[in-house]
């Protein structure tokens, strides 16, 4: 049974790919104790151990900001309905709005204060055919 908690799709990505607590801090190169101990949420994960497990289990750059970034206010969740209605991933919209695949998601979720600048509201609006900002974006 799939998991939605943020350890949970973790350690459903983790079986995908057959690895348990052990293997997982052995490939990346902590103990695993440590590892335990951060999937309680005891301790943080830092970058590079971040880059480690995105590398090792090959989690997509939406996986690893579900997974290890949370903090977010107000999500455009109907214009990333509307991109999923027509089954655009993330790196196509950002290759086509010509940007960074990781600021689109910041931008998109607001993780971190980040939004749209009014000059990508306008390239989304005309490269998508929205016709109007009204519903996709906050104002």
């Amino acid at each position: 049974m799939k998991s939605y908690t943020r350890v949970g799709i973790l350690k459903d990505r983790m079986e995908e790919k057959g690895y348990n607590q052990k293997t997982l801090a052995e490939d990346i190169g902590i103990h695993p104790d440590t590892l335990s101990k951060k999937l309680r949420g005891e301790t943080q994960f830092n970058v590079n151990e971040i880059n480690s497990i995105c590398y090792v289990l090959k989690l997509s750059v939406d996986q690893a900001m579900r997974i290890f970034f949370t903090s977010y206010n107000e999500p455009y969740d109907r214009l990333k309905a509307l991109f999923e209605q027509r089954g655009l991933r993330l790196h196509e919209i950002a290759e086509s709005l010509e940007m960074d695949p990781i600021d689109l998601y910041f931008k998109m979720n607001r993780i971190g204060g980040f939004d749209f600048y009014p000059e990508e509201i306008v390239k989304i609006v005309k490269v998508y055919h929205l016709g109007t900002t009204e519903g996709f974006f906050l104002t």
